[in-house]
């Protein structure tokens, strides 16, 4: 539904201004409901090892075989498709690395956000957030999902997905790096549930990220495998105990024994200055609790907490996207956006798509 300007004649009732208003006021009122957390002070940071840093290690591509796709542009933006060449397992591959580009027309060498994806659906949200940081003088970066077969069911595989997650969003900075349109030394990451978890698997392990906002990440795969409601993740959950006679407890601790991509292992390596966290209270999807938790691992960054749901934390989309905005603001140069940084009006259209998490 789009809540735009309504165009009355001279005898017509303009009904969605009421319905604006309104939607205006329950904005006002939902940021009422809100726990702002600051960031601890003396935090002390553990340097990423070496042997960490060369798992993580990938080989230079040649940035030449690049196929570009101009998209759509209007005076705001412009959006253009790159498709490069993947790195797998340490070496180049087949498969193509897929990136839509939104670059703002009235903003030079902007600073550029890294926007990791949701577990499913054609990225409403995440062009959502795009087109928003576009009008406000910031680039930004879809970095389409790896091809999966449903959920990761056993520990390798979740070893095998995450790995891949962080040699692809590093394979984009790469690329970045060598575009001249856009500042990549002054680079964000932004995420959403399952891209909110990628992201706080990649920030403490990209020394190259000034500034990372995730949304209802956690870490503790095992036990989020294990008990997430999610509907997709439960469903197949369930068909994968009984088929392989275990229960909720032995599948996680079968998990625990071999899953070393988790965020919880890495985050004592973030430096909470750079992080902003947004937690819903009551959500059961992405356990708040191990989100808590990851929290604390990171040294307490400055946190949002929702009166919400997983779910129902969309209530706050515009709200967490300004203070979105603004906390890239202040981490990324003020000087990039300029003196002007009024909200933009609850009413821009989110697209629809499947059923998206």
């Amino acid at each position: 539904m789009k809540l735009g300007r309504t165009i009355a004649t001279r005898n017509s009732r303009p009904a969605g201004i009421p319905l604006l208003l309104a939607v205006c006021a329950a904005a006002l009122l939902l940021a009422g409901c809100c726990g702002h957390f600051r960031c601890a002070r003396n935090h002390k940071i553990a340097p990423v090892p070496s042997e960490i840093a060369k798992e993580f290690s990938r080989p230079s591509i040649r940035e030449a075989e690049v196929r570009e796709t101009r998209v759509h542009t209007n005076e705001y933006h412009l959006e253009t498709q790159f498709e490069l060449i993947a790195v797998t397992n340490g070496s180049s591959s087949s498969r193509a690395l897929v990136l839509d580009c939104f670059l703002p027309k009235r903003a030079t060498n902007p600073p550029v956000i890294l926007i990791l994806p949701m577990l499913g659906g054609k990225y409403p949200l995440e062009r959502f957030f795009a087109k928003y940081f576009a009008r406000h003088g910031l680039a930004s970066v879809i970095v389409h999902r790896e091809d999966t077969d449903g959920t990761p069911e056993t520990a390798d595989a979740v070893n095998t997905l995450f790995h891949q997650t962080v040699l692809d969003n590093k394979r984009a900075i790469d690329w970045l790096q060598t575009r001249p349109e856009v500042d990549a030394s002054r680079l964000g990451v932004f995420g959403v549930s399952m891209g909110a978890i990628k992201g706080a698997l990649l920030t403490p392990l990209e020394p190259r990220i000034d500034a990372s906002v995730l949304a209802m990440p956690a870490g503790d795969l095992p036990y989020i495998l294990t008990y997430s409601t999610e509907h997709g993740i439960a469903r197949r959950r369930t068909e994968f105990l009984k088929a392989k006679n275990l229960t909720e407890e032995e599948l996680r601790a079968q998990l625990a024994k071999g899953i070393t991509c988790d965020p919880l292992r890495f985050a004592q390596y973030v430096d909470p200055k750079k992080v902003m966290l947004v937690l819903a209270a009551w959500d059961t999807t992405v356990p708040i609790k191990k989100g808590l938790e990851l929290r604390a691992k990171m040294g307490k960054p400055q946190t949002i907490v929702v009166a919400s749901g997983h779910y129902t934390a969309a209530l706050y989309v515009f709200y967490l996207r300004y203070r979105t905005l603004l906390f890239f603001k202040d981490r990324l140069a003020p000087k990039a956006f300029g003196a002007d940084l009024r909200v933009s009006v609850p009413g821009e259209k989110i697209e629809t798509s499947a059923r998206a998490r």
